[in-house]
């Protein structure tokens, strides 16, 4: 798309323009506090605890919260040691995932419960896209036996996210072909 238009996304050209713009103003503004450590650490937090609230779901077992600490002990502490956009990108889209199986098992729940999978997807694909994409494959062998009973919701969810998905590329298109700042 041609070269960056500032500095910043220099530095951080891999993900959308739109991250770039908001860290590029969260230095201006606290200039003494990194941005991209903000971001970084403010996705995991948020998807971490989307993940131990799914994972929990109103159901406090023994279980439930050892599957939680050896998810945290494996892949929690080592992205906060190391964090990476790549690494937040995969949790988010984890916790984005398991959302959506949560709403496919659940029939009482309506579409509004799509819209956290929706923000968490789109703010992974944001980030890596094909990061985003990992867990695809294993997501829908999962969810297949519950695929048919809630197909209209799942429909709409994938015609939405693929509406937000063209939108984030358009944009970041027209941002590195016009420059935009």
């Amino acid at each position: 798309f041609g070269y960056a238009p500032t500095d910043m996304l220099h530095y951080s050209g891999a993900f959308h323009p739109l991250l770039g713009w908001m860290i590029k103003h969260f230095n201006l503004l606290f200039p003494s506090i990194n941005g991209f450590s903000v971001l970084l650490y403010f996705g995991f937090f948020i998807a971490f605890t989307v993940l131990f609230v799914q994972i929990l779901n109103n159901r406090f077992s023994g279980f439930r919260i050892f599957l939680y600490l050896c998810l945290c002990l494996v892949f929690e502490t080592w992205f906060l040691i190391r964090p990476s956009f790549t690494a937040l990108a995969l949790v988010l889209s984890l916790a984005a995932y398991l959302k959506l199986y949560v709403f496919l098992k659940s029939p009482e729940h309506s579409f509004r419960h799509l819209i956290g999978p929706l923000l968490l997807f789109s703010f992974s694909a944001m980030l890596r896209l094909p990061a985003t994409l990992v867990f695809a494959v294993p997501a829908l062998v999962l969810y297949f036996p519950y695929l048919k009973a809630r197909i209209k919701p799942v429909l709409l969810f994938a015609a939405l996210f693929l509406c937000v998905l063209f939108n984030l590329h358009l944009s970041q298109r027209l941002v590195y072909e016009n420059k935009v700042t």
